[in-house]
Formats: structure tokens, sequence, C-alpha cells
């Protein structure tokens, strides 16, 4: 019996053991099931934030990061889509006169230059007239092509210039609509004073464009009222000028002495254009003026100097509140089947 007794003690603390022990092994396999399922539903819900670094690696994270933010502007001078340009486009296509430089238009963040004459759907008076003549000079230019400018690159233009109004106040409103309607963005309007500057954000940054004008009634006042207007809203100023003599390769003194005023009060970058021909380029305090780039998109082959021009490549940018502006010259030609391309001068 005492045998019996022992033996069943035995069998009894045996399968206690077992069962302690099963019951453990379950409760463990439970709570690890528990663990993760909490983990699975943190990670879609509740993602979890990363550890924030010890401050003793050496960096404050409370100092403030710095943008640095670029703009690559391309700058043309005169453009005209009448007379011999017209007749060109009618017969080989606008992306003929510019296939030379497309590669330069493309990769620019935009570009910016001076169109001259209104965009109408009257009948072109110039094509076919004698050089010299009234007509010769009375400028309209074709909507259907205004889409390629927008195509090619071309989205913000000048029209304060002296052909602007070739066709009166309906040309110019009809010049404001074609524009519109290709999504291009001018500026110089010269009788409305909400269009004669434009502010044009990219990348982050806030780039403003004057004009001013010489043929406009107290052009050099509303220029300087315009730059007080805009210089606090911007990151950089350009102001783009019609002036100076037409076939004059060097700036006169009202021209330099305007561009320092412009400059003094606020301007960035100046932009000269009408004269036809190229001019000199100056710094005065750090900042550059090129007094004419001469023609872009032109007719005028009657001699070298109005057939040579410049596309100024200005590189925009901002650090902090440090602005620089980096301008390079690339030098084209315009030759006679109405086409413009690099020049073979070009370095």
């Amino acid at each position: 019996m005492p045998f019996d007794i022992e033996k069943k003690i035995i069998i009894a603390i045996l399968l206690g053991l077992f069962l302690f022990f099963s019951a453990a092994v379950v409760l463990y396999f439970i709570e690890r099931n528990n663990a993760r399922n909490n983990t699975e539903e943190h990670s879609v819900d509740k993602p979890v934030e990363p550890a924030v670094p010890n401050s003793t690696d050496g960096e404050d994270e409370n100092l403030p990061i710095e943008d640095d933010k670029t703009v690559k502007i391309l700058f043309g001078g005169d453009i005209i889509l009448d007379r011999y340009i017209r007749t060109v486009i009618k017969a080989r296509s606008f992306d003929h006169i510019i296939e030379g430089i497309k590669p330069l238009l493309n990769e620019a963040d935009f570009v910016v230059a001076n169109l001259e004459g209104p965009v109408t759907d009257n009948q072109s008076v110039s094509v076919g007239s004698e050089f010299g003549e009234r007509n010769n000079f009375v400028f309209t230019f074709p909507k259907e092509v205004i889409p390629d400018l927008y195509k090619n690159n071309i989205s913000v233009v000048n029209i304060g210039n002296n052909h602007i109004m070739n066709f009166g106040n309906d040309g110019l409103e009809q010049t404001r609509k074609a524009l519109k309607e290709a999504g291009i963005k001018y500026f110089g309007d010269p009788n409305d004073p909400n269009y004669r500057w434009y502010v044009k954000e990219h990348n982050g940054m806030n780039i403003g464009f004057v004009c001013y004008d010489q043929f406009t009634e107290n052009g050099f006042e509303k220029t300087l009222d315009d730059l007080s207007v805009i210089k606090d809203k911007t990151d950089a100023v350009i102001v783009y000028t019609h002036w100076g003599v037409e076939y004059e390769t060097c700036s006169n003194k009202t021209q330099q002495e305007y561009a320092h005023t412009f400059i003094d009060q606020g301007a960035d970058l100046i932009i000269g254009s009408h004269p036809h021909v190229v001019q000199e380029v100056e710094t005065y305090k750090d900042k550059t003026i090129f007094y004419s780039l001469g023609n872009f998109i032109f007719d005028q082959y009657f001699s070298e100097e109005t057939q040579k021009g410049l596309l100024v490549r200005a590189i925009i940018r901002k650090k902090g509140e440090d602005l620089s502006i980096v301008a390079d010259e690339i030098p084209i030609r315009l030759d006679n089947s109405g086409r413009t391309v690099l020049s073979q001068n070009r370095q």
C-alpha cells in the first residue's frame, strides 16, 4: 500500500508539472501573438517617429536650413514676325527659323525677348514693301504663330516698344488677347499700368520684370515708380529696356545715366533692346548692364552689325539672403534664309 500511495503522489506531481509548463507555453505564445498584432497595427496607423539624434553629435537642430534656389533665364533681343520673316514662316515654319538655337531655348527655365510689334488679324502691309517706305516699318504679326513662341519656351515678352501701337489701340488689345490665349506673359504695356511690370514665380523665387520704353511719355519716371512697387515683392528685378539710337554700336550718355539710376533704385540686371545692333556691356555696383542685345529674330541683312546678336543666359541663384546673378553671352547670327543660328565666333 505505501508504495501505491507514493506512486500516486509522484504521478500527481508530474501531472501538475506537465499542466503548469503547458499553460506557461500557451500563455507565452498568446502574449507573443498579441505583441506582434499590436506592432503591426501601430506601423500602419501610427508610424513610429524616428529617434531624435543626440545633441552631443555636434549639430544644432535649431539652426535654420538655407534654401538654395536657382532660376536659369535666356534673354533675347528684338523679334519681328512680319515682312520677310513672315514669308519664311509661311513657306517653311517657325521651327525652321529657330532650328539652330532650339537646344538653348529648351534648356532654359524660360526665355524672355522683345516682341517688336502687335499681334493682329489685320493684313500685313510690310510684306513686299520697299525698304525705306512707310509701310516697311508698320508691323502686324500673325496670331497663329504665337503658340509657336510658347512651344519653344519664349513665354515672357516685353511689348514696350515703338512698334506695339502700329495698329492702334485695337492692335494692342488683339495682342493682349493673343498672348493670353497662348499662355505667354507680357510686360511693358503702354496703356495699362497693371501690365507695365510682371512678377514670375519659378523654383521658389519671384523674378520681377520692369520695362523702360523711351517712346512712352514719362517712361523714365514710370519705370522708377514700377521699381519702387515691385522691388520688395521679388527676389530679383530685371529691367528690360527699349532705348538708344538705332544702329549705333555704343550706348549714349542718357542710356548710361538711366541704367545707373535703375540699379541705384533696385534693379539687379539690365537688358537692352532697340538699336538692332549689339552694344557694350558694363558692370556697375557689381550689377551687369547689357545696353543692347541687337536682333534676335529679324530680317535686317544690310550690314554685318545688324546680322549679329546676343543671347544672354542668366543664372539667378539665391541662398538664404544672398543673391547672385551670373550672365553668359552667347553670340548669334541672322542669316538671309531667315534663320537665327549660333555664331561661328562663339567661344
